[in-house]
């Protein structure tokens, strides 16, 4: 009978010590949160306001395969800006089909502009002395443009590679029914949900 009071009292005080540790844990939890949110440290992209509102891939320069696609972004990347080259070494191998670049490229450095991102160069935009990104009012780099079926939806500044991932969209299946597009594209969405279901 004593082994199970002195096994008792082990556990209780166990148990007591556990949830003064958990107790601590949430404060220093609560204290980190409190030290970011005065710190300014939140690491979310910034919203940023381009030059037009009704914005297409046209407006970028960028090939009309983008325009089919349900969503897609515009990765902005300048070769002068450490962050930018940071974030095009995480793409040298490839990017996902839904990721494009407009890389802003001086005019006396245009050889080899395209390198950096050697992966993926079918889906990079030059974007000499930056006359894309004035036209468009992209004056933050790096940034990243969101499209929707060719229309720019939103545009933000990053500042880190973990940023930029975390907006490329994920490839959704048709699946039975068509997403929501627009008028003028029902009929390639429409083709392209009959040659996938058969």
């Amino acid at each position: 009978m004593t082994t199970e009071i002195i096994i008792a009292v082990v556990l209780t005080m166990m148990g007591a010590v556990l949830l003064l540790v958990c107790g601590a844990l949430v404060e220093v939890f609560r204290q980190l949160s409190d030290i970011r949110e005065r710190l300014d440290l939140d690491d979310r992209p910034l919203p940023l306001t381009l030059s037009s509102a009704d914005m297409t891939a046209a407006d970028l320069a960028l090939p009309a395969a983008v325009e089919r696609l349900a969503e897609a972004i515009v990765v902005v990347l300048s070769r002068k800006c450490a962050t930018c080259l940071a974030i095009a070494q995480s793409f040298a191998a490839g990017a996902p089909e839904t990721a494009w670049f407009l890389l802003q490229v001086p005019t006396d450095d245009l050889e080899g502009s395209a390198d950096m991102l050697s992966g993926c160069r079918d889906r990079v935009v030059v974007d000499v002395d930056s006359q894309i990104s004035k036209v468009a009012g992209i004056n933050v780099v790096p940034s990243v443009l969101t499209l929707r079926w060719g229309r720019v939806d939103r545009a933000q500044a990053v500042s880190s590679v973990r940023q930029v991932m975390s907006l490329i969209p994920t490839v959704r299946p048709l699946g039975r029914g068509l997403p929501d597009v627009p008028d003028n594209q029902i009929s390639e969405v429409a083709y392209a949900h009959d040659r996938n279901t058969r």
